[in-house]
């Protein structure tokens, strides 16, 4: 079953990996699926590092991603996840998050 987040516009979406450091040493990066009830995009930050933040666009269709680690500025565990509603509607999007996981190098 899907993530579903009301975002309201700008509004972010924070995932904690249970207060602690995941060593990622073994994984390249990220893979996400999402969809929006409209079409927009979304920021991706990790760790609370909001100044290298990928951006994502999507539609009412999913939309699969990988996020590699090299474009993150190479962090070496993972605390978070912060996603951050880009699209600038007016009220926000529904978007559905599916799929979150890590990629194996």
């Amino acid at each position: 079953k899907s993530i579903s987040w009301k975002a309201g516009q700008w509004n972010g979406l924070y995932i904690g990996i249970d207060n602690s450091k995941f060593d990622i040493s073994k994984y390249k990066g990220i893979r996400i699926s999402l969809k929006g009830q409209n079409s927009g995009s979304v920021g991706v930050f990790i760790n609370g590092n909001d100044k290298i933040k990928p951006v994502i666009n999507f539609s009412s269709d999913w939309t699969y991603v990988e996020i590699l680690f090299n474009t993150l500025d190479r962090p070496t565990v993972l605390t978070q996840i912060t996603f951050q509603e880009f699209g600038g509607k007016e009220g926000g999007n529904t978007i559905f998050i599916d799929d979150l996981g890590l990629i194996l190098k």
